[in-house]
């Protein structure tokens, strides 16, 4: 939402004056939504802020408990174009439940029995993932999605914040609050939560003695955020050491603990190797 209503004055505030606006004067201020109702009534939901909203493009404000009918409900993020580049459909909260796929692709075969090449995972020795319809229901209200697949819808601004997403046994929780971009973190807020964190590769770092590299976030600095791929999850992805330059200026989502070292360096550890995903940018986007 770019604007919300103070509770008790009745003024609107736009997303913009709020973030210019010291402790103080925001404590004073009871933000809730400035939605309404078929009916006409107000909405009235309280409103929260949020340095950048779900594409991780500008600030925002977002409720989680609309009124039915909310003219401001189950609405992504509409401040930019996004990657114009593929063609991603909204994900909205009337999916329920978005479970992330976190598994080991399985291999398919085409018409002719012979195995597919891959298209979601770069590498010559990876596989194609299980044909599945597009966007299918699993069950009543529920979704299942790749990373990948998740991550272009993010990219193109289409995957409603309201949304409830879960990752293996985790509880479920709104997308707005699990997928975090990687500029709007900081080690003393985000150590030890385990989220979606997502931004573009800045550049790829390797470990000769580990044989692990690392995914530097683009417009995190002092200190740097990496992503930590190890030897054996660079394997499985089919990254050796010639592939892993072509990363720099991708996307990525990482589902894992922020972490932070002793020197107060953040990471991000990937449990398995499947919970990295990467989309490379379209010919001609930003």
């Amino acid at each position: 939402m770019e604007a919300a209503r103070d509770e008790r004055t009745g003024a609107i505030v736009s997303v913009d004056v709020y973030g210019r606006l010291g402790p103080d004067e925001r404590s004073r201020l009871q933000l809730v939504c400035d939605g309404s109702v078929p009916s006409g009534a107000a909405c009235a939901g309280a409103a929260h802020y949020r340095r950048r909203s779900v594409d991780g493009r500008r600030p925002c404000f977002y409720n989680t408990a609309h009124s039915d009918g909310c003219s401001s409900a189950s609405i992504a993020s509409d401040d930019a174009e996004g990657d114009e580049g593929r063609d991603a459909q909204v994900l909205t909260a009337s999916a329920g439940l978005i479970t992330l796929r976190v598994d080991p692709p399985r291999p398919s075969t085409g018409p002719d029995q012979r195995r597919r090449p891959d298209d979601d995972v770069p590498g010559a020795t990876s596989v194609r993932h299980v044909l599945r319809p597009a966007w299918a229901v699993v069950g009543e209200g529920a979704t299942t999605r790749r990373l990948r697949t998740v991550l272009s819808a993010l990219l193109a601004g289409k995957l409603d914040p309201e949304v409830m997403v879960a990752v293996e046994e985790t509880a479920p929780m709104l997308a707005a609050v699990f997928f975090v971009h990687m500029t709007s973190t900081d080690p003393a807020r985000s150590a030890g939560q385990t989220r979606g964190y997502w931004g573009r590769v800045r550049r790829v770092e390797s470990n000769v003695s580990t044989g692990s590299f690392m995914l530097y976030a683009d417009g995190v600095r002092d200190p740097s955020l990496k992503v930590v791929v190890t030897k054996q999850q660079a394997a499985a992805l089919g990254l050796d050491e010639d592939q892993r330059a072509t990363l720099i200026g991708a996307y990525m989502l990482a589902v894992g603990r922020y972490q932070v070292s002793r020197a107060n360096n953040p990471y991000i550890m990937l449990p398995s190797p499947w919970h990295l995903g990467m989309v490379k940018p379209s010919k001609g986007s930003a």
